[in-house]
């Protein structure tokens, strides 16, 4: 059993504007100032539509079962679909993305607005991710953030220019953009609109993992499961969120 704990969300220091305006923030809490983050119009670019076709899973090979379709999930069912193993993503939402999803609005003349509701940029703290993102920019995924960033006092009106060098990246055209892609990866299949709320090992033979759907639909088995998304995890494995204890006799291995 695989326990995925959000290690790449983790080094590329996603942020988002709901959270640095909470007012229970560590900020607030300490007594000082709420600072908002001001920040500058993201670069436009266009990608191929057909970057985004889902793409068939392999027939062979070991299946594994990908819960959660964020930036964390997304990758990792990528990498192992690159490995060649057969992999299914499985996501509450109506699309990939998580906390990189993007809504969209039609307004009166016809026009769409689109909406990065969840992390509007991320920066890169690790040389191993800094080369995927690399990867991910020569494909025009992403483009550098620039313009003028800074905090506004809000009890002064006071705007600080933000003095250190900092690079921030944005998915092309929306932050779901990274995530969409990554799911077109040969070998790789999503399910969307589907709650895994049951997990259970079926010691039959070889083995295998057995997921349901809050629905009471059965979701297949897969011999290994990843767990991407908190809000799963918890679910599955109670307030903890840790991993659900088996009998000597029935461990997978």
């Amino acid at each position: 059993m695989l326990h995925a704990a959000h290690l790449l969300r983790r080094r590329l220091r996603i942020s988002s504007l709901p959270v640095l305006l909470c007012p229970s923030s560590p900020l607030a809490a300490a007594g000082c100032p709420t600072r908002i983050r001001v920040s500058a119009c993201r670069p436009s670019f266009s990608i191929s539509n057909s970057a985004m076709e889902v793409s068939g899973r392999n027939s062979d090979g070991p299946q594994v079962a990908v819960i959660g379709a964020g930036v964390a999930g997304s990758v990792c069912a990528s990498l192992l679909a690159a490995k060649g193993l057969a992999v299914k993503v499985f996501d509450s939402g109506r699309g990939p993305g998580g906390r990189m999803s993007q809504r969209r609005e039609k307004v009166e003349d016809g026009s769409e607005l689109m909406f990065d509701h969840g992390a509007q940029y991320f920066t890169v703290k690790s040389a191993e991710v800094q080369h995927l993102v690399d990867k991910w920019q020569a494909l025009g995924l992403v483009a550098d953030w620039e313009g003028r960033f800074g905090s506004l006092n809000v009890a002064t009106g006071e705007f600080v220019h933000e003095t250190a060098v900092k690079k921030r990246y944005v998915g092309v055209p929306g932050m779901n953009s990274i995530c969409k892609a990554l799911m077109t990866t040969p070998g790789l299949q999503a399910k969307y609109g589907v709650q895994v709320a049951g997990l259970e090992w079926a010691d039959e033979g070889l083995g295998s993992w057995c997921l349901k759907s809050k629905d009471g639909e059965n979701l297949g088995r897969f011999n290994a499961v990843v767990v991407a998304d908190k809000g799963a995890a918890k679910l599955l494995f109670g307030q903890t969120a840790s991993s659900p204890l088996l009998g000597e006799n029935s461990l997978p291995y």
